[in-house]
């Protein structure tokens, strides 16, 4: 059994030899530890993967190996994050387009109500909000405050992501949880711009 050759020794924080090495991106032992057999459903102490760690470390050629052995990459760590959640907010540009090429569900939640446009957007990342609009991701779901992608970029000043949302036709006008539009949030003046020039075309 593979438990036997120490492919399941785990560490401190649960993480077998293949998660670790998913991790650092090493994929001279990731492929080494695939042909011995590791287990492809193995997580750790906060129920992440090596599909998570490789997503989240931003180790395309790992992940790409991990999803050619038939990895399952829409697993939730938990906190309800998927692989393309941990790759979105990263900013793993290269990760999300594997994982949303290999058909991945694109609009998943996680325990925040968090799809991984939320995270991208939230950390500015304009080249995985693009990769994510394009692929047809769902543009205006609320978070469980009630704030849509459009609420997280305008709220932290990512100009480039507004504009993406923008162009891409959400909805401007939704309200979060205490009633606020995005441009009711928006700290930084060329969000405010973005946000003013979109809402005096249309009328809103």
């Amino acid at each position: 059994m593979a438990a036997s050759h120490g492919l399941e020794v785990r560490n401190e924080d649960g993480r077998t030899p293949l998660m670790c090495a998913a991790g650092l991106g090493d994929t001279e032992i990731l492929v080494t530890l695939l042909n011995s057999g590791a287990d492809k459903d193995a997580q750790d102490k906060n129920g992440a993967t090596a599909l998570h760690n490789a997503a989240r470390r931003g180790s395309a050629e790992c992940l790409r190996l991990l999803l050619d052995a038939g990895w399952s990459k829409d697993v939730q760590d938990d906190e309800g994050d998927t692989p393309l959640h941990l790759a979105a907010q990263c900013g793993n540009a290269g990760c999300v387009d594997l994982l949303l090429k290999a058909a991945v569900k694109k609009d998943l939640r996680n325990t925040i109500g968090d799809t991984p446009l939320h995270r991208a957007a939230d950390n500015g990342h304009a080249g995985c909000v693009e990769l994510l609009l394009e692929a047809g991701v769902e543009k205006d779901l609320r978070n469980t405050i009630g704030d849509t992608p459009l609420h997280r970029a305008a709220d932290n000043g990512h100009a480039g992501c507004v504009e993406l949302l923008l162009k891409a036709g959400v909805e401007k006008g939704l309200k979060d949880n205490e009633g606020n539009t995005a441009l009711d949030v928006a700290k930084d003046d060329p969000c405010r711009s973005l946000l003013e020039k979109a809402s005096g075309s249309t009328g809103t």
